[in-house]
């Protein structure tokens, strides 16, 4: 009902007293989205069929997605807006996996951030190398078992994006697809720290700056995560500022442990 939407906020429709349904709804949330990411409130018109400019107009810093997605919303054609709020949502995500990309790698590596060049091949040696694999495990490790964090693959020690294009074309079972590359970091993840630890551990592939990396978010593990590989003895390792270290002295370890996880 139009008396129960702000006017400011209404869609053309609405306005019109014509039928409305969900996607009513979801031009008035493109209006307020408009004016909460730039601080302007949108001019609209049940009437006419014109848009005000993007909000990046009001602010540079918006991700061009968003900014797209929320001129998608106020579209003066329903059938141009997105199709439900399943849909809505679903887009969000996708926009938050990016959004933070920038700021994250312009800030550097730290407690809670890392970047890795590739995940199992090495440019220095140019080959496949089990070792590579276990740096990536070991930084999961030690992020479940501290604060969390997020580990980009792909990306060099400075911040510069290298895409996964290595780690892709050293795939030999002819499979050089993103699926494959997160069946194959997941299995090391199981393999490794254990099946379970999968749970606390996202994946995804954003771009930055036209290059695909990997995303791997790492959540706060309810317990503790150990690195065991093969017939070596299992190690705990934690974050020490922007880097994975070791936990040996069992009294640091016995005090970690019972102030982590009581």
């Amino acid at each position: 009902p139009a008396e129960i939407t702000t006017e400011a906020y209404s869609s053309p429709e609405q306005a019109r007293g014509d039928e409305v349904d969900v996607r009513s709804d979801l031009y008035s949330l493109g209006a307020l989205l408009y004016e909460v990411s730039c601080g302007q409130r949108p001019k609209l018109s049940a009437w006419v069929e014109t848009l005000p400019p993007p909000p990046s107009y009001h602010r540079s810093d918006l991700p061009p997605q968003l900014d797209a997605l929320i001129m998608s919303l106020m579209s003066y054609a329903p059938g141009d807006r997105p199709d439900s709020a399943d849909l809505l949502i679903s887009q969000l995500f996708d926009i938050a996996k990016t959004a933070d990309l920038e700021t994250m790698i312009s800030a550097g590596e730290s407690d809670v951030v890392e970047f890795k060049s590739t995940f199992r091949w090495d440019i220095r040696e140019q080959r496949q190398m089990d070792d590579r694999t276990r740096d990536i495990t070991k930084c999961i490790s030690a992020m479940l078992n501290m604060h969390g964090g997020v580990l980009l693959i792909g990306v060099d020690d400075d911040g510069n994006p290298l895409g996964l294009d290595l780690d892709l074309k050293s795939f030999s079972d002819g499979d050089q697809t993103l699926d494959e590359f997160e069946r194959k970091l997941r299995s090391a993840i199981s393999s490794q720290i254990g099946i379970l630890a999968n749970k606390d551990v996202g994946i995804s592939f954003p771009h930055h700056k036209g290059l695909q990396i990997c995303r791997v978010d790492v959540h706060r593990s309810q317990t503790p995560a150990f690195i065991k590989i093969k017939a070596t003895p299992a190690e705990f390792y934690v974050r020490q500022g922007n880097a994975s270290h070791p936990l040996t002295d069992l009294q640091e370890f016995y005090r970690f442990v019972r102030d982590r996880w009581n």
